[in-house]
């Protein structure tokens, strides 16, 4: 229910119009006051609900905005702008990010789909994307573009920030290879 309050002003708008329009209706043919003040109040609530939205930044709009910053980082081919990314909790995957990020020369990385954003209920500091992207590299004489699946697992750290603790990629025709490491 959080999500819905907090993750969508579409959703708040589109609910309060579906509650609102009648109002107006009535008090516009009953030209009843009482009707004319609801409504007034109505659209105060649908405001107040879209601001709210705004203000309140959740987790999964965490986890998001944190991703979006990575696909910007791997673009730029920036090896230690990731590895700030990763929890230095997990030496063994800040070792697999740094011999692997070298032998990619990226050329874009785009989002294209996140298909799943999960925080954890019984832990809210831990938290899994699962998403595709498109990327256009060069690699041990390859060069082009292609699609993957990622899946990256984050834990929240004593200073407030979202690290990686666990990473895979695959290729989307083989859904099966997806692993989602916490759930």
């Amino acid at each position: 229910m959080r999500e819905f309050f907090f993750e969508s002003s579409f959703k708040i708008v589109g609910y309060g119009m579906f509650l609102t329009v009648p109002f107006y209706v009535m008090a516009h043919h009953f030209r009843n006051r009482r009707l004319w003040i609801v409504s007034h109040i109505l659209v105060g609530l649908i405001a107040l609900g879209v601001l709210v939205e705004r203000w309140v930044v959740t987790p999964r709009e965490e986890i998001r905005n944190v991703v979006s910053r990575l696909a910007d980082i791997v673009e730029q081919n920036d090896v230690e702008g990731l590895l700030q990314h990763v929890s230095k909790s997990r030496p063994e995957v800040v070792d697999r990010a740094r011999s692997e990020m070298p032998s990619y020369d990226f050329n874009s990385c785009n989002l294209m789909t996140f298909h799943k954003i999960t925080v954890d209920e019984n832990n809210p500091a831990r938290a899994s994307a699962d998403f595709m992207v498109s990327v256009n590299l060069t690699m041990k004489g390859y060069q082009g573009s292609a699609w993957r699946d990622v899946v990256l697992n984050f834990e929240k750290e004593s200073d407030g920030k979202w690290r990686i603790v666990e990473y895979s990629h695959h290729d989307p025709t083989n859904r099966k290879e997806r692993t989602n490491f916490f759930f």
